[in-house]
């Protein structure tokens, strides 16, 4: 599904990816609104910017002549320092300031400096505006799927039983292409040229000479016509098990399996690279006339094209010359390579006999090797990417040896309030070449007090040592957006002296009205002193099946808690967690790069893998369970609500409560209605999620409504038909058969529960697809 603003259905497989202008009657807008004006933003560009030496203008093509008074655009200050240079400046005018329009500001000839450096854009205009897109970014990804599988067995005699050899052998093949969204193109082109001259491409050379600010004109483009925005991936995967297993003497059994496995993928995407976009754009001289590469330029780059992006092409088209784009662009791919090998084997049986049963008993083992190469494209680990995320090779190999056992201890049987009673016990001993060892282990207890009443319990505890992933991965590169700067205009929006966040901008020199203008570093990689997860669950349970109907009702309480789960924090997180401490006291500041001691940018954070300190899962769930045998079929209900009444983690010492909100609902169902009648069999399933809300961002120092921060309550409804023979089994379904929309949420809204593309919340149960149908056939030989 495509997100945009765009309202064709043309461009936007779901209705709900594309609310039209991007607004949405009720409490709030769905995506963005401009923190100036209050109006909503869509998923478009900005056109025709540039940011000089006054400050951010726009090219406007009316103003041929930049002293022509009668045009509506005309700029008192853009023409007066053409003036006094002596280098007119033609179709730039200024940004509007405070919501005033160039032609409103007073002609301040006399003292032109006490103008604002650097205005503030209000997203108007005909050629600065945020524009209606066209098709932005996939939601869900499309992917073209193939697989094969094959079985096999052979039984025969051995060990005094019957024993079987088999196989299991599986492939597949996935491409997937997926666009991640168009990417504008906002490369910094300098005041002179290699040969120190001005440079050619640059409107604004001539206001060096006064000092003022910048020296540089930063063009912004509106990339969809000059970059493929999609990524293509292509994964192969096969596994192969063969295996043992059969009767030994007497009642016990065995299993013996080995298996390798093997996936490929490889992932492309062009990009621009960074030395042939500085080559192109700045390393350029004038040569009898001709603007043309630097001679060191075409040492290393022969094919070298000067690139030009002040023109009302690239301004406002986003168009430039086919051979310049050729020259910058370069489709580029990596490979990542698993691969993993396990051999198990166990048997299971009786030990020895108790009054009220035998002693039933597992005993296994198991071993397994898995490694990781993934190899990205030499550009990306040169870090050689325009603003794009690159990385290094990420490779590594860890192997596990595992020993296991079970035993089922029979109790009480046949008595009065104890019809059956039994105590299984098992544990397992995990030794990670990486980690070392640890055991863990469960305890189930299961009481049937009487034919209608049942008590069940369990306590266990778990290990799980980092993947490859997360222990192995080299260094991501990549963007965020400066938004999640806390220090944006802090001084707005009621913040005094005495809150965290306006003490802790304050201290590093930042005006009240500061405002971050380029996107933030963000650093991801894998880190070798990582600790296992563990964690402790508990369920207790009780079944009630009354003798007077054919139904049953359980009510089950979970309660699990996990200790150093492998997380990647958000920067926004980081950064929150961080400025909300006083005195930059919380242990994420350490994430936290320095800032820019001349625009006071901040430089990166860190948001590598980490371990969570404590993740806690608290609830309840509620089944209800019929089944009825009629005359002419059967009828079985089925239905399941879970209340969950905490869901949190702490991490370094900071505590977050995530119950309630995005994702993490206090109610969520699911209930299935199956009729057999011979050989159809009729099903209806309902899904339902319940309302979620997270506390409501409002843009300080502006008038307009709070971003949609709440989910509604969300029922979707399935239905299925089946005919079942002896030969033939065929399926038709239709998913989510009313067609509902999952629900919209405001592209600006944060949240540490649920991951946000756009306006919707993928991965948190909603039917992202809309009415499905499907078709499944199959034939028995």
């Amino acid at each position: 599904d495509w997100a945009g603003c765009s309202t064709s259905k043309r461009w936007t497989d779901q209705a709900f990816s594309s609310p039209p202008n991007g607004e949405l009657v009720g409490d709030g807008a769905i995506d963005n609104r401009d923190p100036f004006t209050g109006k909503p933003l869509c998923f478009g560009f900005i056109y025709g910017l540039g940011n000089g030496a006054l400050g951010f203008l726009r090219y406007e093509p009316s103003l041929t002549d930049p002293s022509d008074t009668s045009n509506p655009f005309y700029d008192p200050r853009v023409d007066f320092y053409g003036s006094i240079t002596g280098v007119p400046m033609p179709f730039y005018t200024r940004m509007p300031v405070n919501g005033l329009s160039s032609v409103s500001w007073p002609l301040m000839v006399s003292n032109p400096t006490s103008m604002p450096i650097r205005a503030l854009y209000d997203n108007e205009g005909a050629y600065y505006r945020d524009e209606l897109s066209p098709e932005i970014a996939h939601i869900l990804s499309p992917s073209k799927n193939y697989s094969a599988t094959s079985f096999g067995q052979l039984d025969f005699d051995l060990f005094s039983g019957t024993s079987t050899a088999y196989y299991e052998a599986y492939w597949s093949q996935r491409k997937t292409r997926s666009s991640g969204g168009y990417r504008q193109f906002f490369p910094v082109v300098n005041s002179v040229d290699a040969d120190g001259a001005p440079h050619p491409y640059n409107p604004f050379v001539g206001l060096d000479a006064f000092g003022f600010g910048l020296g540089y004109f930063q063009p912004v483009l509106p990339s969809w016509n000059i970059q493929d925005p999609n990524s293509y991936i292509d994964v192969e995967r096969y596994n192969v098990f063969a295996g043992l297993k059969g009767d030994l003497a007497g009642s016990w059994d065995y299993d013996i399996v080995f298996g390798y496995g093997k996936s490929e993928g490889t992932y492309k995407r062009e990009q621009w690279l960074d030395d042939r976009v500085e080559a192109a754009v700045n390393d350029i001289v004038v040569r009898n006339g001709t603007v043309r590469c630097s001679d060191a330029a075409l040492a290393a780059f022969p094919g070298c094209v000067p690139l030009n992006l002040s023109t009302e092409d690239a301004l406002l088209r986003g168009i430039i010359p086919a051979d310049a784009l050729a020259f910058i662009s370069k489709m580029t791919k990596g490979k990542t390579v698993y691969d993993g090998y396990q051999a198990s084997a166990y048997a299971t049986g009786d030990l020895f006999s108790m009054p009220a049963g035998a002693v039933k008993a597992v005993f296994g083992a198991e071993y397994r090797n898995e490694s990781i190469n993934d190899v990205p494209d030499p550009d990306a680990q040169a870090n050689n990417f325009w603003g794009f995320t690159t990385a290094g090779i990420t490779k590594g190999e860890d192997s596990v040896t595992e020993l296991f056992t079970e035993i089922e201890l029979p109790l009480l049987n046949g008595k009065r309030f104890a019809e059956d009673m039994f105590v299984s016990l098992s544990a397992r001993w995990t030794d990670y070449d990486s980690y070392g060892d640890d055991t863990t282990y469960r305890v189930a207890f299961n009481y049937q007090i009487t034919p209608q009443f049942l008590v069940r319990s369990t306590y266990g505890t778990s290990f799980r040592a980092p993947d490859l992933y997360e222990q192995f991965l080299a260094d991501n590169v990549g963007f965020v957006s400066n938004l999640n700067d806390p220090c944006i205009r802090y001084g707005e929006g009621g913040l005094q002296p005495g809150d965290p966040v306006y003490d802790n901008c304050a201290a590093q020199g930042l005006p009240p009205d500061f405002n971050a203008t380029s996107s933030i570093l963000a650093i991801t990689g894998g880190a070798s002193d990582l600790e296992a997860e563990t964690s402790d669950a508990l369920t207790i349970g009780l079944v009630f099946t009354p003798q007077f109907a054919d139904i049953s009702f359980a009510l089950d309480y979970f309660d699990i808690e996990v200790e150093d789960t492998v997380e990647s924090p958000s920067v926004g997180y980081i950064l929150s967690q961080c400025y909300n401490s006083t005195g930059f006291s919380s242990p994420f500041c350490n994430r936290v790069g320095p800032r820019d001691p001349l625009d006071g940018q901040l430089e990166f954070v860190d948001s590598s893998f980490v371990n969570v300190g404590k993740q806690q899962t608290r609830g309840y769930d509620f089944n209800v369970l019929y089944e009825h045998q009629f005359e002419t079929g059967s009828l079985t209900v089925d239905a399941i609500a879970t209340y969950l009444d905490k869901q949190n983690f702490e991490l370094f010492g900071q505590f977050t409560s995530l119950e309630g909100r995005w994702a993490f609902p206090r109610l969520s169902a699911r209930s299935q209605v199956r009729y057999d009648w011979r050989d159809w069999q009729f099903g209806w399933t309902m899904d339902f999620i319940g309302e979620s809300e997270e506390a409501p961002v409002f843009d300080p120092g502006t008038t307009n409504q709070d971003r949609q921060n709440r989910t509604p309550n969300y029922l979707t409804h399935t239905f299925s038909l089946r005919y079942r023979t002896a030969n033939w089994d065929a399926i038709f379904t239709v998913r989510n058969a009313f067609d509902k929309a999952p629900p919209y949420v405001a592209d600006g809204q944060g949240s540490d529960s649920a991951t946000r593309i756009y306006n919707t919340l993928p991965g948190a149960g909603y039917d992202l697809f809309g009415r499905t149908y499907a078709l499944q056939l199959g034939y028995k030989l």
